[in-house]
This record gives C-alpha cells, sequence and structure tokens, in this order.
C-alpha cells in the first residue's frame, strides 16, 4: 500500500480564517507572513484538494497524509486563537477526498487529550507534533497528556520536521 505520510493542503476554511488574522500566522492573498520569518509566496496549486487528489492516484498513491504544517506556529498561539484555526484544519482534511488521510494536530498552550481522542475517532491517523516540542524534558513533559492519548488509542506519531 504505497503511502506518503507528510503532505500539506490548507482547507478553504483554514485559508478564510488566515486571510482573516491581523497577525503571523496570516495571508495576504496568496502571500503568507509568518512571525520572524520574510513574507513567502504560496502556490495556490498546491492547496487545490481535487488536482492534489489526482496527482496522488497519478503517483500511485493508495494512501497521502496530511499534517498542518508546524511553521505556521497555529499549535503554539494562545488557545482562544488557536481553537478555531485548529478546527477548520481539522474539519477541511476529514473531508478531503481519497487518497488522503490526516494527521491530528493539537494545541500545545493548553494540550487537550479529549481533543485529540476525538480527532482520532474522526479517522485521524496519530498525532503530529512539531518536532521543538520536544527537544527538552519540559516540551516531553507538556505534550504527557497528549502522547498517553495516542498511546491509548494504540496511534502513532509523527514529529513534523522543521
Amino acid at each position: 500500500m504505497p503511502t506518503d505520510v507528510h503532505q500539506h493542503i490548507w482547507p478553504p476554511r483554514l485559508i478564510e480564517l488566515l486571510r482573516a488574522r491581523t497577525a503571523p500566522p496570516r495571508l495576504d492573498g496568496w502571500t503568507l507572513h509568518l512571525a520572524g520569518e520574510p513574507p513567502y509566496d504560496v502556490d495556490p496549486a498546491d492547496h487545490d484538494a481535487q488536482a492534489r487528489a489526482a496527482l496522488a492516484v497519478a503517483d500511485g498513491l493508495d494512501l497521502a497524509l496530511v499534517s498542518l504544517s508546524s511553521p505556521l506556529g497555529i499549535e503554539l498561539l494562545p488557545p482562544d486563537e488557536a481553537e478555531e484555526l485548529l478546527a477548520a484544519y481539522h474539519d477541511g482534511v476529514h473531508a478531503l477526498p481519497a487518497p488522503f488521510g490526516a494527521w491530528a494536530a493539537a494545541s500545545l498552550t493548553r494540550p487537550d487529550p479529549a481533543a485529540l481522542t476525538r480527532e482520532l475517532t474522526r479517522g485521524a491517523y496519530g498525532l503530529q507534533l512539531p518536532a521543538n516540542a520536544l527537544v527538552d524534558e519540559a516540551g516531553w513533559r507538556a505534550c504527557g497528556p497528549l502522547l498517553e492519548a495516542l498511546e491509548t488509542a494504540g496511534k502513532p506519531l509523527f514529529v513534523h520536521p522543521g
């Protein structure tokens, strides 16, 4: 079963919310603004779900797992900012056409193992965490409740590079 475990597609609602933001992460048209980074022009075709699904099938993939791009920093936003963005990501990736599947994402400022369990129950293949969340003991401790929920569900962890 050929599988790609690391793709990114921003669902329409997530794009809409990023465009409505006045602080990073935000989109101005298709220009991405991140804290501490120069503006980056995003290719809209990268987020065309139908075209990307056709490409994945043409590439011979049976499954392509989509993750939230950690450099966006959504997981590290204050909970009141992250919640709606995470919901838009999850709702959107769960609705993607075959052959897509999804990694769950989680707030790291207020880890919620119950929310993670809900996403796993909805069909997420596992949890994606940014690599910098696990660089020290404090990070492992903070992510502990999420990792315990993941272990209980018998699902894998994808540590997102970068």
